[in-house]
């Protein structure tokens, strides 16, 4: 018995593209039309490129954040944030459970506003803790990379 290949996500949306450009855009008869093709098979394959890296790109944005967060738990605590630190260990502690985007996309967001607490708590007591300093300026600057990673290129 052969085993039946399964087109993946990106082949079946470039293959959308292809056969749009082959079947479709020789029957349009106006500019119009062919522009709203064009857009339609530039989209299919900015999708198909974003589909092939999505989980990879989301797997190394929380990479980055974790390590980010993962200093500051001892700063907060001789900040007098407890709490706060205590709520972060345990995010850092939990396991990954499976790679499913929608997975790493909530874990994405948990990191985010671990992230902007951290953030604001370093922000609250930056005049009265010099523990924080580090982990305030370590938080601005994944911040910038986080927000130059989202924007379109």
């Amino acid at each position: 018995m052969a085993l039946i290949a399964r087109p993946d996500a990106t082949a079946m949306l470039e293959g959308m593209a292809a056969a749009l450009v082959e079947a479709v855009g020789p029957e349009l008869t106006t500019d119009y039309a062919r522009s709203q093709l064009a857009s339609a098979v530039t989209l299919l394959r900015y999708l198909a490129g974003e589909f092939d890296g999505a989980a990879q790109s989301r797997l190394e944005e929380i990479a980055e954040v974790e390590e980010t967060l993962a200093g500051a738990a001892p700063a907060l605590i001789a900040a007098g944030a407890g709490d706060l630190a205590g709520r972060l260990t345990a995010l850092l502690a939990e396991p990954a459970a499976d790679a499913r985007l929608s997975t790493l996309a909530r874990r994405l967001d948990a990191l985010d506003e671990a992230l902007l607490a951290v953030l604001l708590e370093a922000e609250r007591a930056a005049a009265a803790s010099t523990s924080l300093a580090a982990v305030r300026a370590a938080c601005w600057a994944q911040l910038e990379r986080s927000n130059a990673r989202r924007l379109p290129r």
